[in-house]
Formats: C-alpha cells, sequence, structure tokens
C-alpha cells in the first residue's frame, strides 16, 4: 500500500506529460553520443564534422524544435495539468470532509479568475462546493430538528434493529427503564415487559401497572410498529412506544369517584325527603315507650333504639350535606379561632371517652376558605378520630405553614388502617359518607385531601391549601 502511494505521487498529470518528452530528449542525446563514438573509432570524425558543418542550420533547428517541444511539454504540464491535479486533490479532501481549507480555497478563487476552462471548471467546483455545503447545513438542521422532537416527545421510544438489538432510545424510555426496582404483579420489570413484547412480537401489546418498593404505582401503555426499508417489503426493526399514563389513570378515576359522589347526592336529596319523617315519628314512639317501661333490660333495649335511630339519622343529615350545593363564601379565616371553638365543643365528648383532645398551630395561621365549611371538615374528622379510638388516646389537630401553603391535620393515635381498607374508605366503600364530605368541602376551598394510616400507627387526614400566586404577590397566606 505504501509503494502504491509513492507511485501516484510520482505518477502526478505533469510528469506523465513531462516524461516522455524528456525520454526523447534523453535518447537523442545518448543517440548522438553514440554516433559520435562509433564515427571516431572508424576515423570519420573529420567528414561527419563537415556534414554537421554543411547542415547546421538544421542540426540547430533541430534543436531549438527540441527545446520548443520541452517547453510546451513544461507549459502544458504546469498550467493546465497542474490546476486539474490540484483540483481533483479539492474534490478527494471534499469526500472526506465537506469543507474548504482557507488555503484551498484562496487557491480555488486564484483558478476561478482564469478566462480558460480550468476557470470554468473552478468556478463549477466553486457552485459545487456551495451547494454542497447548503445541503449539509440543512440535512444537519433537520437531522438536530427531529433528534430534539424524539427526545422532546412526552413518550418513551425504543427502537430495534432485524436482530431485535437495541439501536436507539430516547430521554423519556431511558428514564422509565432506569427504575429496574419498578415490577408489576408478576415481578417483572419494564425492560423485561419490553423484552417479552420483542420476543413475542405483539402488535396490540397490554398495558402494565407497575409498584415500586414505597408502594408508588405507575400505569404505563405501548405502541409497538414494525419498520421498512424505502421498498416497503423488507422488515428493518421495530419501533416500542413507552406512554406513562399514570396522571391520566388518576384523573380517570377522580371523574369516576366524582360521578359516584353526584349520583350520592341526588339519592341523597331523594332519601332525606322520604326516610326524615318516618325516623323522627319512630324515635317519638320509642322515647313515649321508654317512659311507660319499668323493666331496666327493656328500657336499656329502648335506649338503644334510640340510639340506632339517631346513627341513622346522622347518616341521613350527612347524605344531606353532600348533596347540598350551598355557596361557598369565602373570607379570611382565623384558624387558631377555629380550632379553639371546636375544641370547645369536644373536650367534654372525648373526656367522657377518655381521650385526651389537644391542639397545636404552629403560629398565627390565616386562610382563605368558607369557615363553616373549615368546621364541618374538622368536625366530620375528630368524629372519626372518636369512632377509632375505643379504648382511649389522644387526638391532636394541627396546624402548620408548608412551602406551598398552609396544612391542617387531624391525627389520632388509634389502630390504623391497611392500603386496602383506606382504598375503601377514600372510595366510600366502608366509613360512611363524613370524608367524601371532607373532600368534597377541601376542593370547594382550593384544598386537597390526604389520608396516611398504617396497622398500629395511627390515622393522619390533613387538608393542604395551597398558596396561589396572586395570594403570595399580596401576602394573604401567611
Amino acid at each position: 500500500m505504501a509503494g502504491n502511494g509513492r507511485l501516484k505521487k510520482i505518477l502526478t498529470i505533469e510528469n506523465k506529460i513531462l516524461l516522455p518528452f524528456v525520454f526523447i530528449c534523453v535518447l537523442a542525446v545518448t543517440v548522438l553520443f553514440f554516433a559520435l563514438y562509433r564515427f571516431g573509432r572508424t576515423g570519420i570524425v573529420e567528414e561527419m564534422s563537415g556534414i554537421f558543418y554543411r547542415q547546421r542550420y538544421v542540426v540547430l533547428g533541430g534543436i531549438a524544435l527540441l527545446l520548443i517541444i520541452v517547453e510546451t511539454a513544461v507549459l502544458v504540464s504546469y498550467n493546465i495539468a497542474g490546476p486539474i491535479r490540484k483540483l481533483s486533490e479539492i474534490c478527494s479532501g471534499i469526500s472526506e470532509a465537506p469543507a474548504l481549507t482557507e488555503e484551498e480555497n484562496r487557491e480555488l478563487s486564484g483558478y476561478a479568475e482564469r478566462s480558460d476552462e480550468v476557470g470554468q471548471l473552478a468556478e463549477a467546483f466553486q457552485k459545487m462546493i456551495g451547494s454542497l455545503g447548503d445541503y449539509t447545513r440543512e440535512l444537519a438542521f433537520v437531522k438536530n430538528l427531529n433528534e430534539n422532537i424524539v427526545e422532546n416527545l412526552p413518550l418513551g421510544i425504543v427502537v430495534t434493529d432485524r436482530e431485535g438489538k437495541v439501536i436507539f432510545r430516547n430521554g423519556p424510555a431511558a428514564a422509565l427503564l432506569y427504575h429496574t426496582e419498578e415490577t408489576d404483579a408478576s415481578g417483572r420489570n419494564l425492560q423485561d415487559i419490553v423484552d417479552g413484547m420483542l420476543a413475542r412480537n405483539d402488535v396490540f401489546p397490554e398495558p402494565a401497572r407497575l409498584t415500586d418498593p414505597a408502594g408508588q404505582v405507575r400505569d404505563l401503555e405501548f405502541g409497538s410498529w414494525r419498520l421498512y426499508g424505502h421498498d416497503k417489503t423488507e422488515e428493518q426493526g421495530v419501533l416500542i412506544t413507552i406512554d406513562d399514563v399514570t396522571y391520566k389513570r388518576r384523573m380517570e378515576e377522580k371523574a369516576s369517584m366524582d360521578e359516584k359522589l353526584a349520583y350520592t347526592g341526588q339519592l341523597a336529596a331523594e332519601m332525606a325527603h322520604e326516610a326524615k319523617n318516618p325516623l323522627a315519628g319512630i324515635r317519638a314512639g320509642l322515647q313515649v315507650t321508654e317512659r311507660r317501661l319499668t323493666e331496666d333490660r327493656d328500657r336499656r333495649l329502648c335506649e338503644e333504639m334510640i340510639r340506632e335511630v339517631d346513627r341513622v339519622n346522622r347518616l341521613i343529615e350527612n347524605m344531606v350535606d353532600l348533596a347540598r350545593r350551598r355557596e361557598t363564601e369565602k373570607t379570611m379565616v382565623h384558624l387558631n379561632s377555629l380550632f379553639d371553638e371546636v375544641l370547645l365543643l369536644y373536650l367534654k365528648i372525648a373526656e367522657n371517652k377518655g381521650i385526651l383532645l389537644v391542639s397545636h398551630l404552629s403560629g398565627e395561621l390565616w386562610v382563605i376558605a368558607d369557615e363553616q365549611e373549615l368546621k364541618q371538615i374538622l368536625i366530620n374528622l375528630i368524629n372519626n378520630s372518636l369512632k377509632a379510638l375505643t379504648a382511649g388516646g389522644t387526638i391532636r389537630l394541627e396546624a402548620d405553614r408548608r412551602p406551598s401553603g398552609v396544612q391542617m391535620a387531624v391525627r389520632d393515635d388509634g389502630p390504623g388502617m391497611d392500603e386496602e381498607k383506606v382504598r375503601k374508605v377514600l372510595s366510600g366503600e366502608e366509613g360512611g359518607l363524613g370524608l367524601s364530605i371532607v373532600r368534597r368541602l377541601a376542593e370547594n376551598n382550593g384544598g386537597t385531601f390526604c389520608l396516611e394510616s398504617a396497622p398500629g400507627q395511627g390515622t393522619t387526614a390533613a387538608v393542604i391549601f395551597r398558596r396561589g400566586e396572586q395570594e403570595r404577590k399580596e401576602g394573604i397566606i401567611s
């Protein structure tokens, strides 16, 4: 290979033109000296000298013609063949790096100034290089644009070749695949699920629900497309899309819950009118009967029946509250005063059950909300805690500042609930309608309700009132 390179450097277009003329000249001189040498040995030098002298003009003309030929060869070589060779070198360089150096640009501009065919060729080269540069820049722009689009898509993109080897994945896909600790019900992580889709050539992949060790759930949906070449016949690979639809699922669940609440409210409005009057009559009848009974056992039974009627009546009142569409009247609510008022209502009740009821607020706290609805939230949450603490305990009313606003919470050290029971309580499957009312009232006042509980660790029900942008500017929320 090295020998071929040296040979190419020697056999340039200039040398290919010069070498035949040089060879002819050397051959002519050699023949001349050889003839003189031979003639000198045979003693006819004097005769040849006479001949040369008589034909001296012819000889001189031949020598002059030979020099002209050599000069013409040199002229052709370095004025025509040289530029052609240089243009060839520039063209070869462009095939490796489509850009001219400053020196090459100067040389090409110099050739383009010539008025002959070399100048025309150099000018054509300049136009070609300009067009190639424009095309290269446009191609680079399109490439960067496509890469940015794919990289910033809200979908994870994974591309494999025909052998199933991953040849590309964008940032969202890499981020999702990074969470190897998230697994589905079968113990598979996302990479295992994608590998299975590729192995089975799934056309309509099933969605997946992954859970991390902390219990956080992620819902994913997938798409699968075959990639083909220009002829649309030969498969080149597979494109997999991964869509994180966790937020969408939560919104669908919330919409479903809202529909249930709306139906419950409608049912409550109808039920209230039908049930409250008969219950009032039953209670009045039981009270009259109780006063006429003489046996203690019968009186206790009657009292228990009255309590059960009262419990049903409270349930109906909760349903009526849920159905009621009272106009919310937001004002500046002083949480410290509100907590004192609620404590005054429930201190005696808690004391009778052997429960300690305390409150703690981090300074003077204000929120923009409907005071009556906040009071109803606290009453419902305290009632739930009183039901949970059957053998004494502590209920704490707390409020403190958070970076995003103010949190109001009711904590108890009762038996707590597991995740399944928390889900049922929040969905209204267990625990009555108290928490449904709390959730609705919290949303009416721009708050977010959350419930945290664990077996043996008590329960915390909290409402977070987030600081609005306008409120933050005006300093309304402390």
